[in-house]
């Protein structure tokens, strides 16, 4: 034998590079499939936080209504009485740091104690699901729309031709 080992030798070829390149398309088939997971649980997420913070803050509850509520604040415009033509619009907005109250009793009936201390009674009732309608005794009726009715908030909107009105109110 001339300087060369005996023996049989075959080169097999390394098969690293083969099982590195089966990993690494296992890897990126797992990378795009925990990616796409990844997608469609934020969607679902995303989804179920948006669908819960939906609520029916506007829809008339009498179980939220009921109860003696505080005005907070009140906005709006109207139009002096003997402004027929509606030439000089008024426009308001306080906060309201003295009492003013609505209360709102089991059976339809209420009372509204104002800032002069001045009280007026009322019935009310609930024609669809977005109004109240408050009738007094010394006034007309109105019919105002519920902007918001939670526990603790009541904003109600009341307008006509000459007059526009948003009421805020916290719940005592």
């Amino acid at each position: 034998m001339n300087g060369r080992s005996s023996g049989f030798f075959i080169k097999i070829p390394s098969i690293i590079p083969i099982y590195n390149c089966f990993v690494r398309e296992k890897r990126h088939k797992y990378t795009r499939m925990t990616k796409k997971f990844s997608g469609i649980a934020f969607m679902a997420i995303a989804l179920c936080l948006g669908l819960g913070a939906c609520s029916d803050d506007d829809e008339v509850r009498i179980d939220r209504l009921i109860g003696k509520w505080d005005v907070t604040h009140v906005e709006g415009w109207y139009y002096d009485e003997e402004d027929e033509d509606h030439d000089h619009k008024h426009e308001y907005s306080e906060h309201i740091s003295e009492v003013w109250t609505y209360q709102f009793n089991t059976d339809n009936s209420g009372v509204e104690v104002d800032l002069d201390g001045d009280t007026y009674s009322f019935t009310w009732s609930v024609p669809n699901d977005t109004h109240i309608r408050i009738a007094y005794s010394e006034k007309t009726d109105e019919t105002v729309e519920v902007s918001k009715l939670t526990k603790s908030t009541f904003i109600y909107k009341y307008e006509t031709s000459s007059e526009y009105r948003r009421v805020t109110m916290e719940k005592r």
